[in-house]
């Protein structure tokens, strides 16, 4: 765990450097003997500032595993509402409860890749049918109104049967999601894959957080909450303003 901070890498080599130069030149009896306050000092400092960042390193390392995953977004298919290069916040505790609502947006890994990364929004839930007829969509036999999705060009000018305006009915199977990109036509997503496994879901997007202007809070959550609390007390972020943008399920 040490070599997880570069301080304490730092620290480490130090360490290794002692141990050698002890061993060309053995003493004959260990003794600690400071010279003077200042060497204390800077030892205590020292150790310290190596505690401190490894318990940020090994704690941050907890958060992102279990809590937080902080995701760059990378792709113009979930334009306006979030744009290539911005950053996003996943909540990991949600896809471990696997209590999602459609509307959501999650942060998925890609089917067939083992490591890359995208954003998509839920559309269809287990056990539900999802259909996509003339551009729109329907959910158990039932129109759902969605204001989020767009197109680069009239969803008229494509053919009945484009995948970007059409694709047949199908069941959502347990423990999956059915998941779209909000631009319908572009970027891969459950037309290509099918229904996303659950072992594939990183969590639920709450926040995008990066850049500053852009920021808002996408659902409400415990973590929402408390972020916003701890927000009133950064002036300069306060000044700038909190955006935020209702969950598209409500």
């Amino acid at each position: 765990m040490t070599f997880l901070s570069p301080l304490g890498t730092f620290f480490y080599v130090l360490c290794i450097f002692d141990a050698y130069r002890c061993s060309l030149n053995p003493p004959e009896k260990f003794s600690f003997q400071p010279s003077g306050k200042w060497s204390v000092t800077l030892f205590v400092l020292a150790i310290t500032i190596f505690l401190i960042a490894f318990s940020v390193v090994v704690t941050g390392t907890i958060a992102v595993k279990f809590i937080g995953y902080a995701l760059n977004v990378d792709t113009k298919s979930m334009v306006p509402t979030l744009r290539s290069g911005e950053k996003v916040l996943a909540n990991r505790q949600l896809s471990r409860a696997f209590c999602f609502r459609q509307g959501d947006l999650v942060a998925v890994y890609i089917p067939g890749y083992k490591r890359d990364e995208e954003v998509r929004r839920v559309i269809a839930l287990p056990g539900q049918s999802v259909a996509m007829m003339g551009g729109q969509i329907e959910i158990d036999h039932k129109l759902v109104r969605e204001n989020y999705a767009t197109y680069h060009q009239d969803p008229f000018r494509y053919k009945p049967d484009h995948r970007a305006v059409y694709f047949q009915e199908s069941v959502v199977p347990k423990g999956s999601l059915f998941l779209l990109s909000d631009v319908r036509d572009m970027g891969q997503d459950s037309r290509d894959w099918g229904p996303v496994d659950e072992s594939r879901i990183i969590g639920r997007v709450d926040f995008l957080f990066y850049p500053l202007e852009r920021r808002r809070q996408f659902a409400d959550s415990y973590l929402s909450a408390m972020t916003r609390k701890f927000m009133k007390y950064i002036p300069w972020i306060n000044n700038r303003g909190w955006i935020h943008q209702k969950p598209a399920h409500s």
